[in-house]
């Protein structure tokens, strides 16, 4: 696992870049919206002019349903759900209180049953088995969202956006007797990179404390080799998410 996740250091950089690069504009948003002291020419003070625009980060956790599978169109092929944990941190942009713009960086784990075809002799038709596939992802989520108030300080958010998702490090643990397959690499069956429609919603209790959930619908093919029931294979999860907020005026 660590030695896949070495040899694939330098396209992770690729992703961090980009990360960076976002990062920085939304700072340069929040600056911009600052409050700006003006000097009258008699020398008076004039009031400072409010802030329409705020920044705001913090760390995130969550906990993920996640399904290897095809979820769309006439040859939909569901398989068993699986679960993950994630983790990483969330950056905000706040303008006149509404609306927002949220990016992430967040390291994720997540496993799913897949089935995969096997071959027989005794007939033309695959049996389908099912193996058990894991993965280690650096994600990037990017929203846009709209701050409703409901009472006193509790905000309900919905947002849609995307999630960029690249895999670090995988397997496919095989049952026994079954041929054996890699999960990314050069004779892997998934490929690592994911482009994600995402859509949710989250709380804003107070101040500080965020808690959300969010649905992530794969848009690109993950499949590289015909092994499963379709080649349309997607990347599929839900995630029930907490934030803690700083930098809050």
């Amino acid at each position: 696992m660590w030695l896949d996740l070495l040899r694939n250091a330098r396209s992770s950089r690729t992703l961090v870049i980009l990360f960076i690069v976002g990062l920085s504009c939304v700072m340069a948003m929040a600056q911009e919206a600052s409050p700006v002291e003006v000097v009258a020419a008699g020398g008076e003070e004039v009031p400072e002019r409010e802030s329409r625009g705020r920044f705001m980060w913090g760390p995130t956790v969550g906990v993920d349903i996640f399904a290897m599978e095809n979820s769309f169109g006439p040859m939909r092929r569901h398989n068993s759900m699986g679960f993950g944990v994630a983790a990483g941190a969330m950056m905000r942009y706040l303008y006149d209180n509404r609306w927002f713009i949220d990016a992430g960086l967040n390291f994720a784990y997540d496993y799913a049953p897949v089935k995969v075809a096997v071959f027989n002799q005794e007939s033309d038709n695959p049996d389908f088995e099912e193996y058990d596939a894991d993965r280690c992802a650096l994600q990037l989520p990017v929203y846009l969202g709209y701050r409703l108030k409901l009472v006193d300080r509790f905000y309900f958010n919905p947002f849609t956006g995307v999630m960029l998702s690249y895999g670090l490090a995988g397997r496919m643990d095989a049952p026994k007797g079954m041929p054996e397959y890699n999960l990314y690499g050069q004779s892997g069956v998934w490929r690592r990179f994911s482009a994600s429609w995402a859509i949710g919603w989250n709380f804003d209790i107070g101040d500080s404390v965020g808690v959300g959930f969010a649905a992530f619908f794969g848009a690109n093919r993950m499949a590289r080799r015909k092994i499963f029931e379709t080649s349309t294979m997607n990347e599929v999860s839900c995630r029930v998410y907490f934030t803690y907020w700083f930098g809050v005026k």
